[in-house]
């Protein structure tokens, strides 16, 4: 069935604007200090986030966990801006979707929501000179 043009102009106009929501390669460090602003202890974090890396299958990246913890607080609206306000809102609305999704881990005995754990997988990466 041959689309229309109107239908491919739509398709290409949000393909662009889903484009220009997602950080850019080169922009991945900043994404990612600004996501472990809201972090008060990145040690304490990272110990936790090795735990949930050890204990997991498959590999995870560290640009696939900033881009992926970008998606999840935009979903709850965040701007994508560095307000350390609004990036603790929204990282706390993306938790409680979590809870009540059922989308939780457990690290070290703890049941974390997956935002959570993977909040604290990116800190280990950060504090172990892995970005």
């Amino acid at each position: 069935m041959p689309i229309s043009r109107r239908a491919a102009l739509a398709a290409l106009a949000a393909a662009c604007a889903f484009a220009a929501q997602q950080p850019a390669e080169a922009s991945n460090a900043d994404l990612t200090e600004t996501l472990l602003s809201v972090i008060g202890d990145r040690q304490r974090a990272a110990a936790l986030g090795e735990d949930w890396i050890s204990h997991r299958r498959g590999g995870l990246k560290p640009a696939e966990l900033a881009n992926h913890l970008a998606d999840a607080l935009h979903a709850q609206g965040w701007s994508g801006g560095s307000d350390p306000a609004e990036l603790r809102w929204r990282l706390k609305a993306a938790v409680q979707a979590d809870y009540k999704n059922g989308e939780t881990v457990t690290v070290a005995g703890w049941q974390l929501a997956r935002t959570q754990a993977e909040l604290c997988a990116l800190a280990y990466y950060a504090t172990a000179g892995l970005l």
